[in-house]
């Protein structure tokens, strides 16, 4: 995503997520992207999927993502 490959960014963060699909890291990446990009309807999917993860630990920085997740989701767009 650094080098503007969004095409190429959006795969390989989707293989990743399919991967692991316990990770939050991978879709938070594909959110980021989304925003980035302003595709909208899809960062809200993904925001939804992140909210609805269901995780093996909770720490500070899963915590961080999906109130980050909430705060987007609350935002009209």
């Amino acid at each position: 995503m650094e080098q503007n490959k969004f095409i190429q960014a959006e795969y390989y963060y989707r293989w990743a997520s399919y991967m692991i699909p316990t990770r939050m890291q991978p879709q938070y990446l594909l959110w980021q992207l989304y925003v980035t990009t302003g595709e909208k309807e899809k960062a809200r999917r993904v925001a939804h999927t992140i909210i609805g993860m269901p995780l093996k630990v909770e720490n500070t920085y899963t915590l961080k993502i999906k109130r980050r997740m909430k705060e987007y989701l609350s935002q009209k767009h």
